[in-house]
């Protein structure tokens, strides 16, 4: 190969990589003028229920500032009667990676509370939670959206989770009546158990508390 075809085929790789570099820049500031522009809220969120970003309609929609939106857990800004099914809702959503959507209503700057449907979608390997997010007090008020969760959604939910549950503290129970039994049980296992046992009633709360949701709503 001549040194003149050589650098030729350097050139070509320079101007490709440029040529990928200017357009990679172009694509960013497409995205970025979309979130920034977008009526519909726009966020992402850790697992820790934290928006790590927000576009600017949540400052409009909602009247915070964007330090005070991003200091503290969305999910305390969620009506208390909301709040339940919302925590067991972005649960399930964490587990299985799938998208889910919701309608709450959410606290404003003023003290007022506005209706917002949530699309969410989690991301296992990042441990980030994409969301779009309407306004649909409008419609809320004009009777044209269900409630935050649908009562069969969570009726089945609750359904779904007490039989393991219950199952989880039979066995727990058990395993204990067995270390119990043995002459020097080891002290870790006894912990280890006794740890399950109280994380099983804390699931148990969590389900009376959805059940009286399901109830004060039928």
């Amino acid at each position: 190969m001549s040194a003149i075809t050589g650098n030729k085929l350097r050139q070509g790789r320079c101007q490709a990589l440029e040529t990928a570099r200017v357009n990679r820049l172009i694509q960013q500031d497409a995205m970025k003028k979309l979130f920034n522009l977008s009526l519909d809220m726009l966020c992402v969120a850790d697992f820790d229920g934290c928006f790590q970003m927000i576009n600017p309609a949540f400052e409009h929609t909602l009247g915070y500032s964007r330090q005070e939106l991003l200091k503290t857990p969305f999910i305390e800004y969620i009506h208390p009667d909301d709040r339940v099914a919302a925590r067991v809702t972005i649960g399930q959503l964490v587990d299985s990676e799938s998208t889910t959507r919701f309608e709450v209503r959410y606290r404003c700057k003023d003290g007022s509370f506005r209706w917002l449907a949530w699309t969410l979608v989690a991301v296992l390997e990042e441990r980030l939670i994409y969301g779009v997010v309407r306004d649909i007090t409008e419609q809320e008020n004009g009777g044209q959206y269900a409630r935050p969760l649908q009562r069969e959604t969570a009726t089945a939910i609750v359904n779904e989770l007490n039989q393991p549950l219950a199952a989880i503290v039979s066995y727990c129970g058990t395993a204990a009546l067995l270390l119990n039994s043995l002459p020097s049980p080891p002290r870790q296992l006894g912990v280890a158990m006794q740890g399950a046992m109280e994380q099983a009633h804390r699931a148990g709360l969590i389900l009376r508390q959805l059940q009286k949701y399901c109830r004060k709503h039928d």
